[in-house]
């Protein structure tokens, strides 16, 4: 699943960063009360737009990457849909 939000502000980033993370799936195992059971990315976009120069632009991208455990499930006890990887 991927989604593109526009944000004006650090807040507005913050608050999708939140709403990705709650969407994470999420399973413990014994060796793990809160492990993540899914690979998520997370991927700001910035441009700016200097005073005084029209048409200039400056873009930059900043991603940040969370692999999900790459444990083996035999040995964290991991079992059902948690165990799915």
């Amino acid at each position: 699943m991927s989604t593109q939000v526009e944000c004006g502000a650090a807040e507005d980033v913050m608050s999708a960063f939140r709403q990705g993370v709650r969407a994470k799936v999420m399973a413990s195992h014994a060796m793990n009360a809160a492990s993540s059971r899914s690979h998520a990315m997370f991927t700001v976009y910035v441009d700016r737009h200097p005073a005084g120069s029209p048409g200039e632009v400056t873009s930059s991208r900043l991603t940040l990457v969370d692999l999900a455990g790459s444990e083996r499930s035999n040995s964290i006890g991991s079992t059902g849909s948690g165990a799915r990887c």
